[in-house]
């Protein structure tokens, strides 16, 4: 996460680049959060993973970067994602972890056939726990009054603490999907 450097006699340090990029996005996605849209292209990026057990301790980080970048899985192994411009975050993310040979990765529209559009978006995302989960945000935040500056300071700290952990919990599913 850190690198350093020498200059003279000191020693400087400073993110490495992956988590300066890492930061740019999370800063971006966070900022993201109720604004309107792009029109949704109604493409999708799927992605089909098989990890074996050695790949076991990856995993938990793995998954957790995939749902910040838009996926939901509605089956073991298949992920999906309405964001199909994610592309290169996605390869990034499979870069990082080293399996880039074991994932394959489309984009493109869905036909129908085999089980229905809602269907498959309800599997692959709990929208009742994402409603309860800005449900308890509203009833936490929602009519908050701080008194002082510090209990403000406390306040707000705490808000954007809980904010920033929303990009993991809503995929930001375009308006076409919230059945």
């Amino acid at each position: 996460w850190i690198e350093g450097h020498r200059e003279g006699r000191r020693v400087a340090w400073q993110l490495t680049g992956r988590i300066q990029q890492s930061m740019h996005e999370g800063l971006e996605r966070v900022k993201s959060i109720g604004q309107e849209p792009q029109p949704w292209d109604e493409r999708w990026m799927v992605l089909y993973l098989s990890l074996p057990e050695s790949h076991r301790g990856v995993r938990s980080r793995l998954y957790k970067a995939l749902r910040w970048a838009g996926f939901g899985t509605p089956t073991p192994g298949l992920w999906i994602n309405p964001h199909s411009r994610r592309v290169d975050e996605t390869r990034r993310i499979l870069e990082r972890f080293g399996i880039s040979d074991r994932a394959y990765v489309f984009s493109g529209h869905p036909v129908k056939a085999g089980q229905d559009l809602e269907t498959i978006v309800r599997s692959a995302w709990d929208h009742d726990e994402i409603l309860a989960i800005y449900d308890r945000l509203l009833e936490r935040f929602g009519r908050i009054d701080p008194g002082t500056d510090r209990d403000m300071f406390a306040a707000h700290f705490a808000l954007v603490h809980e904010w920033q952990q929303i990009p993991f919990i809503d995929p930001a599913l375009p308006k076409e999907l919230l059945f």
